[in-house]
């Protein structure tokens, strides 16, 4: 098993991307193919890589000739059309939530109540309302006239009746207090957490072990680069290029993104995490991590 993840490790993303473009030549194209039939790493590395291919055409970041070479080379089975199916869909679902936040921008920065000429017009519309209570009141006194008090009528004095002896008990039942127990909190369980950065590759991914118990989610924390946007839309695929959990804004905070993963998400096997920079409702360069989950 060493040797086999060695002779994994000796193949770079690189090479991985033109074997899936048929660009290898003929030796590196047989050595590949046997290595890739006997190494599970190895074959996990390439299912990432055709995600990572795939949505990088569906966002039109390869060139002409690589375009060419993924219609020609790539796309040759179902479950590959498949795959662009999806990316291309997710990309345009991902342009238009970035066009409406672009539109609700526009409209709060017309509506800026912080610009003077707002701050005037909220001021007068003040003075106004102040001035037509005040008017409706003179306007009420000079209608109505002074008001003129009534008179009070006395009643006839009557023969005093005697007094009705009125039966009632001389004691009232205190209530009884009732408490009611709360039974303790349950026991929580510490949410596990990954740590990624740059250096977390395809071949350098973080490892994490989980064990068996009542888990509700996974802490994910990514170390971001000195030149960092502001907020992140994040992706979670797993190694079969299924996509299993999008966040559409994260927020960057001293440097860091952290979210949680749903505990649907957390079986064994190998993940990919992407980061689309959102600044200013724009996309920017995408980030991938890589992570690995044993139990």
């Amino acid at each position: 098993m060493i040797e086999e993840r060695k002779s994994s490790i000796t193949f770079s993303d690189d090479a991985i991307r033109r074997f899936l473009l048929r660009r290898l030549a003929a030796r590196e194209q047989s050595a590949f193919e046997q290595t890739l039939m006997a190494d599970d790493d190895l074959e996990s590395r390439v299912r990432l890589a055709e995600v990572a291919l795939a949505d990088d055409y569906a966002r039109g970041l390869l060139t002409g000739n690589e375009e060419r070479q993924f219609r020609e080379s790539f796309l040759v089975t179902d479950e590959r059309k498949q795959m662009l199916g999806v990316s291309e869909t997710l990309n345009r679902r991902f342009r238009s939530s970035v066009e409406s936040a672009s539109l609700i921008q526009n409209v709060k920065t017309i509506f800026d109540f912080r610009q003077p000429v707002w701050r005037y017009a909220f001021a007068a519309l003040i003075l106004l309302l102040v001035f037509s209570t005040v008017w409706r009141k003179i306007k009420e006194q000079i209608v109505v006239g002074p008001i003129t008090p009534k008179r009070v009528v006395v009643p006839k004095p009557s023969a005093t009746q005697s007094p009705i002896v009125a039966h009632h008990p001389t004691t009232s039942p205190i209530p009884n207090h009732v408490e009611e127990s709360t039974s303790p909190p349950d026991h929580q369980i510490a949410t596990p957490a990954v740590v990624l950065d740059g250096n977390n590759s395809v071949g350098n991914p973080f490892e994490l072990k989980l064990r068996d118990g009542n888990i509700d989610s996974l802490r994910a924390q990514i170390v971001l680069g000195e030149n960092h946007s502001t907020s992140y839309r994040v992706e979670l695929w797993d190694s079969k290029g299924e996509s299993l959990f999008t966040i559409n804004a994260v927020a960057a905070r001293d440097g860091k993104v952290i979210f949680d993963i749903p505990s649907r998400n957390l079986s064994a096997g190998e993940y990919l995490i992407r980061l689309k920079a959102v600044e200013g409702f724009t996309s920017e360069e995408t980030q991938s991590y890589y992570f690995r989950i044993t139990r």
